[in-house]
């Protein structure tokens, strides 16, 4: 009988180019130590792992790791991929047509990405990389990042309700959805601005700005679109690929916040873990999750909670209906290979 095999990829990424970002940085603290806790967790599971952290967090790098790992994974093995950095968002070209079975969002105006050190890497593309996996892979994407709710699959994800966790409003409207983000984002800056004095000790938020996220789009527009132009396009999309759980820092019209040590969502995550790793707790991703985001409110000064959702095995697996309870594997122990 053949053992599963475990391959793990971990990104942390304190800072970005500011010349590709029109004079942002993205500066954050606890990205990179985010990523090597991660590493430790899998690595003490028996993982194969790398650790991509802030300038090697760069697009050919990142692609280039998920890509083997899609070349050598097979039915029943599992891809832990953990992602700590800036959420960040690309205006959508109204001009574009046709279905994308990779687009995450065909009822938005924007792509939401990950700021890796050298440029964004979109949605689109994420879903694309995960479509390489043989059937049967488990993927297991962990984020700490804003707008981590919507760096998968579509406009729509749906948290897991156990226990009374979660209260299904994250599925309203897109629309809706983007104002209470933007509401959200401008106000906590306002409030949470550095005082004169330089104060450096203001929780950030692990979202890119607006300002930066229309400038950056503006100067890099051709190069965009060229990524978008390159997507594989299908009118009738039948990949029954590997299924994906993901466990996401916050909901959509939250944000997922750094640290001195840790991200809020990361912190909560390592406390959770720990019990689970003495045997103080036992189940599957259900539970866990519970506990995480208990864990996370209690942890937590700014309301962040995180999300779990799945995209199921599905002949069209670019869906809106979601739950956990869809990837069987979600009874299995947590990050168990």
């Amino acid at each position: 009988m053949k053992t599963a095999r475990g391959i793990s990829l971990h990104i942390g990424i304190n800072s970005v180019d500011d010349a590709h970002y029109q004079g942002w940085d993205g500066q954050l603290v606890a990205c990179e130590a985010d990523a090597e806790d991660m590493q430790s967790i899998a690595r003490g599971l028996g993982y194969e792992t790398t650790i991509l952290l802030t300038k090697n967090a760069n697009r050919r790098d990142v692609r280039q790791a998920m890509e083997s790992a899609a070349q050598q994974l097979v039915k029943g093995d599992i891809f832990l991929l953990t992602y700590s950095g800036h959420g960040g968002q690309i205006p959508r070209d109204a001009g574009l047509s046709g279905f994308n079975a990779y687009d995450s969002d065909t009822t938005d105006e924007l792509d939401e990405s990950w700021c890796l050190y050298d440029a964004q890497l979109l949605d689109d593309e994420l879903n694309h990389l995960y479509g390489q996996f043989q059937d049967g892979v488990r993927i297991l994407l962990i984020q700490d990042c804003c707008h981590s709710g919507f760096s998968d699959f579509d406009s729509g994800p749906q948290v897991t309700q156990e226990q009374g966790v979660g209260s299904g409003v994250e599925n309203e409207l897109p629309g809706n959805i983007e104002k209470s983000r933007n509401e959200v984002e401008s106000e906590f800056l306002e409030e949470k601005k550095p005082a004169a004095t330089g104060d450096s000790s203001t929780p950030l938020a692990r979202s890119m700005p607006k300002e930066s996220i229309d400038k950056t789009y503006d100067m890099n527009r051709d190069f965009y679109e060229a990524i978008r132009k390159a997507i594989p396009v299908s009118d009738s999309p039948d990949a029954a690929p590997a299924s994906i759980l993901a466990i996401s820092a916050c909901k959509e019209n939250e944000l997922a916040m750094d640290g001195t040590f840790n991200g809020a969502f990361t912190s909560a995550f390592l406390s959770t873990w720990s019990k689970w790793a003495k045997g103080d707790s036992v189940g599957n991703y259900d539970e866990f999750y519970v506990q995480l985001a208990e864990q996370l409110g209690r942890n937590s000064s700014t309301k962040q909670t995180p999300e779990m959702y799945s995209c199921a095995k599905d002949p069209v697996w670019i869906s809106t209906i979601k739950s956990a309870k869809k990837v069987e594997w979600a009874a299995q122990q947590p990050l168990q290979i």
